[in-house]
């Protein structure tokens, strides 16, 4: 267990001890806690604790009675069943988060159930139910196709996403005229992308490139090798720091052989990433800031004592109407805006705090004073 992820624990327990006074308020706050620490555990490698979070999840959000919030807490149980390799366990949570979904939106889509049609779909096709599989990726890919129309910037990556994994799957199918079809439409979207400004889009569009290339050579399909050596080029410059070496070649396409790194839809650091929880309650953002300031002040040796003046923080936060929050309106913390709903609106916060203890002004150092 890391420093990080044992003060994520220490952070859940004190939240679970407000939740146990104050369900309604604190209840909130502990949900949103829970499904940031699975993604925190998955990344630190640990996914049998963040399995574990995530049922405790689910069982808080059953028992709230919000379907809404219970509908993301089954894709964050569905996503780490899949991660630990349970694909049946994962895909009858899936598939009763596709359900919910659908019975929630009143017409029209959303990103929930467009991003729980994908992760189903790439547990469908690792299972061989490849019928299945491109039925749920065309559902997403028409979902995402009417957002991105409204707002490309902000839908535009996912779009391009799910084409790219239908196109795999079309591929594995021996569908050869439609995966290329998909892939031409996916490299246009994230060109488009790209050209506009959108750096976080070049390692998609190196996968695609690489992806539409090897289906060609190995069809015997025209292709503009030229032009996409050339945007390969580009992308790499984008994509890659300083002194490495970027491989965009995708997995193995095809069979179903390697079908799950071909169409994961949740990919670690890049853009298109579908991230359930971007969004973080401010409370919890101070806190975290709390906590990390009282680690400096506990760990920090040495002679030398510094005053701690103020800290500036600027935050993008998106509110939306909540009736369990006070006000009826809640404050949450952006980390990656393609999550953001649609019935929420983004503005910029800047806080300043000014660490105080009861003695006084916060130093940090020694026992010295200079």
């Amino acid at each position: 267990m890391t420093d990080r992820t044992d003060q994520v624990l220490r952070y859940l327990g004190a939240l679970r001890e407000q939740a146990d006074r104050d369900p309604g308020g604190a209840g909130s706050r502990l949900a949103d806690a829970l499904a940031a620490a699975v993604d925190a555990f998955h990344e630190a490698g640990d996914d049998s604790q963040a399995l574990l979070l995530a049922q405790e999840l689910i069982a808080r959000q059953r028992s709230s009675g919000n379907r809404p919030d219970l509908a993301q807490a089954l894709y964050v149980l569905g996503s780490s069943l899949d991660r630990v390799g349970a694909p049946d366990e994962a895909g009858a949570v899936l598939e009763e988060c596709v359900s919910m979904t659908d019975r929630l939106r009143s017409g029209g889509f959303d990103t929930l159930g467009c991003a729980a049609r994908e992760r189903l779909s790439a547990v469908r096709a690792n299972q061989g139910r490849m019928a299945e599989a491109l039925e749920l990726l065309a559902s997403a890919v028409d979902g995402y196709r009417v957002m991105a129309e409204a707002d490309p910037a902000l839908y535009g990556a996912h779009l391009a996403r799910s084409l790219h994994n239908q196109a795999m799957v079309q591929y594995a199918t021996h569908q050869v005229s439609e995966a290329v079809a998909a892939l031409d439409e996916t490299i246009d979207v994230y060109h488009s992308l790209l050209n506009g400004g959108d750096r976080s889009v070049a390692a998609g569009l190196g996968r695609s490139l690489a992806a539409r290339k090897e289906i060609s050579t190995e069809a015997g399909l025209p292709y503009d090798e030229a032009t996409s050596d050339a945007l390969l080029q580009r992308v790499a410059a984008l994509a890659t720091p300083a002194g490495a070496t970027f491989d965009p070649a995708p997995a193995s396409h095809s069979s179903t052989d390697g079908l799950r790194e071909a169409i994961t839809p949740e990919e670690p650091g890049d853009r298109q990433t579908m991230a359930i929880q971007p969004l973080i309650p401010l409370p919890q953002v101070i806190q975290a800031v709390r906590l990390q300031l009282e680690e400096v002040t506990q760990n920090s040796g040495g002679y030398l004592k510094f005053e701690m003046g103020p800290i500036d923080l600027d935050l993008s936060v998106s509110l939306s109407v909540d009736s369990r929050a006070e006000g009826g309106v809640r404050v949450l913390v952006v980390t990656d805006s393609a999550g953001v709903a649609q019935n929420s609106s983004l503005h910029r916060m800047k806080l300043t705090l000014t660490p105080r203890s009861m003695e006084g002004p916060v130093r940090i150092g020694g026992d010295w004073e200079v």
